[in-house]
């Protein structure tokens, strides 16, 4: 495809988009490894100081926090789900739209819609990644789209709340910025079609990260995060050129920040556990460079009424009990032991190639929860090298 304008993306990641028609599609060297990078390379970079930082005194304010906060370096909107059909097969989603700014300077004096020079000149990049895992046939479809913010092909906004990268969309279904929400999704093959709500029964209200949005990530930098854990999810799935309805349950996280891991950290294992009981788990823990885990690793316990139950690496410890090796070399643990006080979960992944394999290397990917309480889970996992081979277990 003619690269009609050439676009540096990230510059110090040295990552070269072409955009065409808006969309991007990385041009890759003879090295397959060249121009390839982990998501921690968009998400893990140290604290940039000529961004906004995170402030632990900054209370989350709504629907504003919803909305972009174009000082800070990057941002994402973060969804996953498990949905099961009329046949009580299981399929996992994921659904991620990043905003990342190219300059701090000019990130700063305004949105891309009031430019003077030019209605194409952004200050933005965006990027989004959809998914869908069909465990019954071992497959996972992913889908990878670039584009930058002006004029209007992708952003967010407030009131009524929404966010786009093209077609790929959220709406809210009322006046308001709360759910339900409905989603627009339509990948290569695939389309959902999604309505989105925290109603009882099951649903949950927001919960805020950390130190009431403020989530640390060591002594490198801290982002604002919240979180939506458990919303109640039904639509309809189009695959293979049929269409019928879905139903199960969704997450959502919401996070901004200019900076997450510091110089000592590998990558990161996050975990979004919904339990039979009522109850949810969310679980970061940050991989250190020298093997273990940074003590800056954190999480939240939710009951089933709603309120929340801090974890430090203190009061939990996940280590994997099983590795996959992937096609590009990565070695993924795909199956994992979680201990937290009286309790022990073992979580496995419903397949283990959920692995993405575009221009940013992660594992992403729907899992299944047994032991003292029963569920279901979404597990992230950056930072994870090429190797020859997987290293022993315990």
């Amino acid at each position: 495809m003619k690269c009609l304008i050439r676009y540096s993306f990230y510059r110090h990641l040295g990552l070269s988009l072409c955009l065409v028609s808006g969309l991007a599609t990385a041009q890759m060297d003879a090295d397959p490894e060249a121009n390839v990078f982990d998501l921690q390379g968009i998400l893990g970079q140290a604290a940039d100081p000529s961004f906004r930082q995170a402030d632990p005194d900054y209370r989350m304010q709504f629907p504003q926090d919803h909305g972009l906060h174009p000082d800070f370096r990057n941002e994402w909107w973060y969804f996953t789900g498990h949905l099961e059909d009329e046949q009580q097969r299981a399929y996992g989603y994921q659904f991620t739209l990043f905003r990342l700014a190219l300059d701090a300077e000019e990130a700063t004096e305004g949105n891309d819609h009031s430019l003077s020079t030019s209605h194409w000149r952004g200050r933005h990049m965006y990027m989004a990644h959809l998914a869908l895992s069909v465990p019954a046939e071992g497959r996972f479809i992913q889908e990878e789209r670039f584009s930058r913010g002006a004029p209007g092909l992708a952003g967010a906004q407030v009131e009524p709340f929404s966010f786009w990268l093209y077609d790929w969309q959220l709406e809210t279904l009322h006046t308001g910025s709360e759910p339900p929400w409905r989603l627009q999704l339509k990948g290569d093959g695939f389309a959902l079609d999604l309505q989105l709500s925290n109603d009882a029964p099951g649903g949950k209200p927001r919960v805020l990260q950390g130190e009431q949005g403020y989530s640390r990530k060591g002594s490198a930098g801290a982002s604002h995060y919240y979180s939506y854990p458990r919303l109640n999810t039904r639509g309809s799935l189009q695959l293979d050129g049929k269409t019928f309805p879905v139903k199960g349950n969704s997450w959502f996280d919401r996070e901004w920040g200019s900076g997450a891991l510091g110089a000592h950290q590998s990558g990161w294992d996050w975990f979004s556990v919904q339990l039979d009981d009522g109850r949810d788990l969310m679980w970061y823990q940050l991989r250190l460079k020298s093997g273990g885990i940074d003590t800056a690793s954190n999480g939240v316990l939710i009951a089933s009424d709603g309120s929340t139950q801090s974890l430090s690496s203190q009061d939990i410890s996940a280590e994997p009990s099983r590795h996959w090796h992937a096609p590009d070399g990565r070695c993924y643990p795909v199956a994992w032991q979680l201990n937290l006080a009286s309790e022990s979960l073992q979580l496995e992944a419903l397949m283990p190639n959920q692995a993405w394999s575009g221009a940013f290397r992660y594992w992403e990917g729907a899992a299944a929860v047994h032991g003292s309480a029963n569920g279901r889970a979404y597990v992230e996992l950056s930072g994870y090298p090429v190797v020859e081979q997987c290293p022993p277990l315990p």
